[in-house]
């Protein structure tokens, strides 16, 4: 078995991870282990999840990669949202695209961490909640439970300005996870996150999700470390 250490950025991929893509890939020969950003340790005491900077992934993924050395290492950060301390983003080439952005982003997060062997970057474009955009049918249907009230059409509109859920915008008023706020009040993205990608299924995420599935593509295609 190949296995894979997931640094993340919060408890919803967590149990993404856990939930979803541990099975999936789990069926390929390959084993995932997921676990939250270190924020700081005092005393026997961990506190984990989140970002304020980005000193604290780079010091978790280095000591994680030291510790388990048998093992691939990659991440699964929002591009919402980012530090802005984080590698790449002072030089961001103008008028670039999302996905040239993100591509520029993630070569300098692993130049920046002296492009060890068995590191793999993953942002996700623009934020998690983007791959539950795949199948409006199935989000919409779990969440009218929260209001009563079918939201479809909206989301289907919102659907129709973007080739694909990972480029729906990372405005702070219009970012996907924003936009299913304004849609569902209730919506709680720690509980229904995981459960409704669940729902969705790999298959059509990664159909849906370009950036995603040549996330998943290399992670597939990885030889044993020896």
């Amino acid at each position: 078995m190949i296995r894979v250490n997931v640094v993340v950025e919060g408890e919803t991929e967590e149990a993404f991870v856990k939930g979803v893509l541990y099975p999936y890939l789990f069926k390929r020969n390959i084993v995932v282990t997921p676990r939250c950003v270190l924020l700081k340790r005092s005393r026997g005491s961990t506190a984990r999840g989140g970002m304020r900077n980005y000193t604290q992934p780079k010091r978790d993924i280095q000591q994680w990669m030291r510790q388990d050395k048998s093992a691939y290492c990659t991440t699964m950060f929002d591009l919402y949202a980012l530090p802005t301390d984080f590698p790449g983003m002072s030089d961001i080439p103008p008028r670039s695209t999302p996905c040239q952005r993100i591509r520029h982003l993630e070569q300098a997060f692993s130049t920046d961490l002296g492009n060890p062997r068995g590191f793999i970057p993953h942002l996700q474009l623009h934020e998690f909640e983007a791959i539950l955009f795949s199948n409006v049918n199935i989000l919409d249907n779990e969440l009218t439970a929260l209001t009563s009230v079918s939201k479809l059409s909206e989301l289907r509109q919102i659907m129709e300005k973007f080739e694909n859920p990972e480029l729906i915008d990372d405005d702070p008023t219009t970012a996907p996870s924003k936009r299913l706020y304004h849609l569902y009040p209730a919506y709680d993205k720690r509980f229904f996150g995981e459960l409704i990608a669940e729902m969705i299924g790999m298959d059509c995420i990664r159909a849906e999700c370009p950036h995603f599935n040549n996330w998943i593509e290399r992670l597939e295609g990885l030889d044993p470390i020896v």
